[in-house]
């Protein structure tokens, strides 16, 4: 999954270490997308959507109507899931009763001190909270696989645990699902390819893919790995040769 997050501060460098120290965070399942703008406006016309959007409280050289808090407004009237960090000189103690005062549109208040880890910690917790939403709408996610067998078409990806390739000569793969076994007539790749049209269709960033030539694991399954044995939340395993 790609999460995309904007960084908009007038100072290059707070935008270059901060963005440095974001790129740290990316694991297996999640990647970051970094913007940064120096100008506030160069912001406001991007079209872009972001996940989660950093601001600087104040622009110099620009007037006071462009300043954090109006950003703020800006980017939830675009998307008010998205979540808004707002940063600056201050001191919490000072900025932060001004900043919800003033706004309902900013999630977190911080001072830009990053040795604190404040706004490190907050981005891990939001990305942690994305990832998570995502996961649960894709768990959800019907599939139109064309199972005859079992006497209905739509499946839900969550009752899939991994499939294989069974015959390369017929182009059948057998996958195992909470209901049991079935075989269907399609290749590896149009059965994973079939799972990612159907997470695009629904505007989910999230892709699939499989494990080696002639296996795919639905990671979003997976209760634990033990040397070859995957175990799965519904208590299926699969031993990988």
């Amino acid at each position: 999954m790609t999460i995309n997050i904007a960084i908009v501060d007038d100072n290059k460098s707070f935008n270059e270490v901060l963005g440095l120290l974001l790129s740290q965070i990316s694991s297996e399942n999640i990647s970051l997308s970094i913007d940064t703008f120096i100008s506030p406006m160069d912001y406001k016309e991007s079209d872009k959507e972001y996940h989660i959007v950093i601001l600087d409280c104040i622009f110099k050289g620009y007037p006071d109507a462009v300043n954090g808090i109006k950003l703020a407004e800006h980017t939830k009237s675009k998307n008010r899931s998205t979540k808004v960090i707002l940063t600056s000189e201050f001191a919490d103690s000072q900025f932060l009763p001004i900043v919800m005062m003033k706004s309902n549109s900013v999630d977190f208040y911080s001072d830009k001190n990053l040795s604190e880890n404040k706004i490190l910690e907050k981005l891990k917790e939001y990305i942690e909270e994305i990832f998570s939403s995502t996961k649960s709408k894709i768990k959800d996610l019907k599939l139109k696989l064309h199972i005859y067998k079992v006497g209905k078409e739509l499946f839900s990806l969550s009752e899939i645990n991994y499939a294989k390739t069974e015959s390369r000569e017929k182009h059948t793969i057998l996958v195992n699902t909470s209901q049991g076994d079935i075989v269907l007539s399609m290749t590896l790749n149009q059965f994973v390819n079939n799972i990612n049209k159907a997470i695009v269709d629904s505007g989910i960033d999230m892709s699939h893919k499989k494990t080696k030539q002639d296996l795919y694991i639905n990671h979003l399954n997976v209760k634990n790995m033990e040397n070859d044995v995957v175990s799965f939340v519904d208590g299926n395993s699969l031993v990988i040769n």
